[in-house]
């Protein structure tokens, strides 16, 4: 692994009758070779609540950066399956209603990326993942909307898209997912013996719902 330098300062407190965590202070800070690829700090005391709080706390933001972090110094992870490729990521939690309401904004990119599977070699790639959600009292889950792709020199590849609700008291879920798949270009990347497709798309749209030991899925898939 590569040689890095981590720097915390932290001060938190953790109420179990009150169902909450105090976070007063949170600052983390990464370099590698003297280039600074981490940095995360709290704006201002942080609440984070499951249960009844009388706390009465401001909103508060933590934010997390991931900048320049090169693929190449972790092949002890990756191995030969992603030899190569930078990554960029922002997520910003913020804390509202003294806890009881977490938003979290988060996106990311890997550039510049390299994959390997088997004997075909896909270089040139890009991979982006944006989403959005709330947490209340840290029993529901929303993801009003979240978007990934995958593409290769400009080019998409893989287009997905979708939303997501959870309430975990009542072990109910409701997630709904639709995609895109570029086939000539996805063969291109990854060809297949004695398949050849000049053009096409597939599209797929499902929806999943789950009320507690039910699950329920619909969809449709056209090519």
């Amino acid at each position: 692994t590569p040689s890095l330098d981590l720097h915390s300062d932290y001060d938190l407190t953790v109420d179990r009758a009150a169902s909450n965590v105090l976070v007063r202070a949170l600052n983390l800070v990464g370099t590698q070779k003297g280039n600074q690829f981490l940095r995360g700090e709290l704006t201002s005391p942080m609440t984070i609540a499951w249960g009844k709080t009388n706390n009465a706390i401001g909103n508060s933001a933590f934010n997390l950066t991931v900048t320049h972090l090169d693929l190449a110094n972790w092949k002890a992870f990756a191995g030969d399956v992603a030899p190569t490729g930078e990554v960029n990521a922002r997520v910003q939690l913020l804390s509202e209603n003294s806890g009881k309401q977490l938003k979290f904004d988060a996106n990311s990119d890997i550039s510049n990326l390299t994959v390997v599977s088997g004997t075909n070699r896909l270089e040139n790639a890009g991979v982006t993942l944006e989403a959005h959600g709330l947490a209340a009292n840290m029993d529901q889950f929303n993801i009003p909307d979240y978007r990934l792709q995958v593409s290769r020199q400009g080019q998409p590849l893989i287009d997905l898209a979708g939303s997501a609700i959870y309430k975990k008291s009542e072990t109910n879920a409701d997630a709904q997912v639709t995609g895109q798949i570029f086939l000539a270009r996805v063969l291109q990347a990854f060809p297949q013996p004695d398949m050849n497709v000049s053009s096409g798309t597939a599209t797929l749209k499902a929806h999943v719902v789950q009320n507690q030991q039910v699950q329920t899925v619909t969809g449709n898939f056209a090519l």
